[in-house]
């Protein structure tokens, strides 16, 4: 893996962990909720939940991506580094959904607990797309 590439998918790591606990953690301490239905504020949860399936797309295209690169044919490395880092970068978007689905959540009444189960969600799927060390 070339360097730049290696500081660039950290960077992008970091910047996307910030990116789904900043606000989270914002809205924990300083916001306040309004109180709605508990019907309104359990449907917000189930949809924070079924997020976590929406990524299922975008991890089957990392894999094959990952497989690709396994196969080791350097006159396209490069355009597979691309389509990985591409990979990622939409996976990590998805990812971000249950986070922020359980952000705005808190902001209509969803629980604490709650918020953090569904942020933890998120950076658990953001730890599914690391680079396997036989890339590196």
């Amino acid at each position: 893996m070339p360097a730049s590439l290696k500081f660039t998918f950290l960077a992008q790591w970091w910047g996307f962990l910030l990116l789904y606990a900043v606000p989270v953690t914002a809205v924990l301490l300083l916001g306040e909720s309004f109180e709605m239905p508990y019907w309104f504020v359990l449907s917000i949860f189930i949809l924070g939940l079924l997020s976590l399936f929406a990524n299922l797309k975008g991890f089957h295209r990392f894999k094959h991506c990952v497989i690709a690169m396994g196969k080791n044919d350097s006159t396209v490395l490069d355009e597979q580094w691309d389509d990985l880092h591409q990979a990622r970068r939409r996976a990590f978007i998805v990812a971000g959904f249950p986070a922020w689905i359980g952000t705005l959540g808190y902001i209509f009444g969803l629980e604490g607990v709650a918020v953090l189960l569904l942020l933890l969600g998120s950076l658990l799927q953001l730890m599914l797309y690391r680079i396997p060390l036989q890339l590196k």
